[in-house]
């Protein structure tokens, strides 16, 4: 037996391996291992803090403090969400900064107190340019003292439309999310206006994961910088037209809104803003779509200022005809000459007979006869005054109006 061959020279000198080709041929390629690339750790998210959780006693132990609520009626709250829903014109961001400046003055807004004297406003606006904005401000200033105004310029701040990307405030995305906190940082504001909602998601809002998703940001951002007690007011565009105002009231007055109704479970106080004519907006209805923490108010109208730029209540507004006008019921709106006749009645001692009546509010009010007569009969279809037939011997029947809440009582009296 031949020896082992020492190196490749003597193997192939020996003829055990012919050629270099022969032992390629012959020897198997061995693949190196793949080497493992080192690897970075993944990040680790913080730890959430553990679940608050109370004892009955506990709560039972909270004293509230009445300080947090901006509006004595609950509709705007430290650390709560509120939302103001009108359609696009119609005033919203004119009032919401009239009630700015009522909240740190500490004045009443609109009949109701305020208790958020000193407090820093921002709004987060996209749709207002400089000349709207100075506009409405240069008249408002005329309803303040000197020192008024200089404590709102001091604390009532505006995100105004210039650089190319001020109308952007996409609150889905992270880049433009930091702009908003580092501005609500730097103006330091206790109460943030978010005008309009539209203007901060970039989705489709008609859907609820949308919806959801732009709330969620929402409430993000009013507790940026670790805050929990500032407020957001958001405002939204509502429902159009005649049928969209009549649900600002009534059964349908929390869906007031457009898109998807996530919005109307996540806010705590919501005011619907609605047209009170068709002509013009100077005067608006004032209606409570919900509030999670406190009774709702009765509607009311409002009427703006032209010289102030600024609303007060209108306490004259027949807001009962104008539910039935949106509504279509079948209570109209009053017609000309029903508030004359009715006072015609009142200084008769509740009943007039219908011929001396019509002579009577022909004069007062100018209008013809027919006018008057369908005028009659629309309020005894509404029930607010009856027409009675008193037989006459050898003469027709005398037919006489009277007010239905008096009848009882002139029965009475015959009796």
């Amino acid at each position: 037996m031949s020896a082992k061959p020492k190196d490749l020279d003597e193997a192939v000198s020996a003829g055990h391996i012919k050629s270099a080709a022969e032992l390629r041929a012959r020897v198997e390629p061995v693949t190196p291992p793949p080497q493992e690339q080192p690897t970075s750790p993944s990040p680790q998210k913080p730890a959430l803090k553990p679940l608050t959780v109370r004892s009955i006693v506990e709560i039972m132990e909270y004293q509230p403090d009445d300080n947090d609520l901006i509006l004595s009626d609950g509709y705007l709250c430290k650390g709560e969400r509120t939302t103001w829903l009108g359609q696009g014109g119609l005033g919203k961001s004119r009032l919401s900064i009239q009630l700015a400046c009522c909240c740190t003055l500490g004045r009443d807004f609109l009949g109701i107190k305020t208790r958020g004297k000193g407090q820093r406003w921002l709004f987060l606006q996209t749709e207002n340019g400089m000349r709207r904005l100075k506009y409405d401000l240069e008249h408002m200033r005329q309803g303040y003292s000197a020192a008024e105004w200089l404590h709102v310029e001091n604390h009532v701040f505006f995100h105004t439309l210039e650089g190319d990307e001020d109308g952007v405030i996409l609150l889905n995305e992270e880049s433009h999310f930091a702009r908003a906190e580092e501005l609500i940082t730097r103006v330091k504001a206790d109460v943030v206006v978010v005008d309009p909602l539209r203007d901060s998601h970039g989705g489709d809002l008609n859907g609820d994961q949308e919806m959801t998703n732009a709330t969620r940001n929402l409430t993000r951002l009013a507790k940026v910088g670790g805050r929990t007690d500032r407020a957001l007011l958001v405002l939204h565009h509502a429902l159009t037209g005649k049928a969209g105002a009549g649900k600002a009231t009534g059964f349908d007055r929390s869906s007031f809104g457009r898109n998807s109704k996530v919005l109307q479970g996540w806010t705590r106080a919501q005011m619907n803003i609605a047209p009170g004519s068709a002509d013009n907006s100077d005067v608006l209805v004032i209606a409570s779509g919900k509030n999670n923490n406190f009774k709702e108010f009765l509607p009311f109208a409002i009427e703006l200022d032209a010289q102030t730029m600024s609303y007060q209540v209108k306490p004259d507004f027949d807001m009962e005809a104008w539910q039935a006008e949106m509504t279509g019921t079948k209570k109209c709106a009053k017609k000309a000459g029903e508030d004359e006749i009715l006072a015609l009645l009142h200084a008769a001692g509740g009943r007039l007979e219908k011929k001396k009546l019509l002579e009577q509010a022909r004069a007062r009010t100018g209008k013809g006869e027919v006018h008057l007569r369908k005028v009659i009969s629309d309020m005894a279809e509404a029930e607010t005054v009856c027409e009675v037939a008193e037989p006459r011997p050898s003469k027709p029947a005398a037919i006489f109006v009277q007010i239905n809440n008096e009848s009882d009582n002139l029965a009475g009296d015959e009796e």
